[in-house]
């Protein structure tokens, strides 16, 4: 396969994978964080997660869709959006 099409297909699950994080964002921040306010300590990792949507939609520009570089954080992002998401379920 062409590292455009890896890129696309991985950019595609974090843009799925953004569909449960981004809800769970907004109401651990409207919730203010639960009873105690411990769930406030989650936010920065939510936000990291959410700032994937960033390179995922470059991938969709043609002057990076063949960027290693670009791979390379899509990846890790991948992987750190599975680690998570095997936390939170």
């Amino acid at each position: 396969m062409e590292l455009k099409t890896i890129n696309k297909i991985i950019a595609i699950l974090i843009i799925l994978a953004n569909f449960y994080f981004v809800p769970a964002s907004y109401t651990t921040i409207q919730d203010g964080g639960g009873a105690m306010g411990l769930g406030i300590i989650i936010v920065p990792i939510l936000f990291s997660i959410n700032l994937l949507i960033i390179p995922a939609l470059l991938t969709f520009v043609r002057k990076f869709s063949d960027s290693l570089l670009l791979f390379v954080v899509l990846i890790l992002g991948l992987l750190w959006i599975l680690f998570w998401l095997h936390l939170f379920s």
